[in-house]
């Protein structure tokens, strides 16, 4: 919506301006204070603000070590995207490999912000793949026939998203089932 009709102060004054901004740098001065006195770190002040694109050095090096460790996975700090938060991940990554109008399909009910969060700047559209409502699970079947329907009527699906633990049911899916579809989705994709 903001792309539409976006402020400029010459070419279009009447423009919408985007003051949606979860980050308030008035009161930084009240909330260090605040944090100095439970022992948070003058150096770690930085850590009050969004970080710098891509993420802080010392948060990859952290989620590198982690890994290792962990995972036993090799990771290299140039690999990593480190972002402020699933909202961001979700904008970027729709806005990276979706058209306007494209899909992407997710379990329902769904999430009404992924909704938002997929929608707002890549303008794809969140669809719904149906559940049951009485055993959750991560169906393939159910997912090929949601894609071929929405392919006979001309959309172009060009996401999954699954949300797990299921947001708003809880339910957990199992690892297979994930993966399950997950190859499903690698699959379709390379179609």
């Amino acid at each position: 919506m903001m792309k539409k009709n976006r402020f400029n102060a010459e070419t279009n004054p009447q423009g919408n301006i985007n003051f949606c901004t979860a980050e308030n740098n008035v009161c930084t001065e009240e909330l260090m204070s605040h944090l100095k006195n439970k022992g948070f770190s003058p150096v770690e002040s930085h850590l009050i603000h969004y970080p710098p694109a891509g993420g802080h050095k010392s948060t990859k090096n952290a989620l590198i070590k982690y890994m290792a460790e962990f995972m036993s996975a090799e990771v290299r700090e140039e690999d990593l995207v480190i972002l402020p938060s699933s909202t961001s991940g979700y904008d970027m990554l729709c806005h990276c490999t979706c058209e306007a109008e494209d899909i992407v399909l997710t379990s329902a009910p769904t999430y009404a912000a992924s909704v938002r969060n997929c929608g707002s700047r890549a303008e794809c559209r969140i669809r719904p793949v149906e559940m049951n409502m009485e055993s959750p699970k991560l169906d393939v079947d159910t997912y090929q026939k949601t894609l071929d329907d929405y392919t006979v009527k001309g959309g172009i699906v060009r996401a999954v998203l699954i949300i797990n633990p299921h947001n708003p049911m809880g339910a957990v899916f199992p690892p297979d089932d994930v993966l399950n579809l997950c190859n499903w989705a690698t699959r379709f994709a390379s179609t």
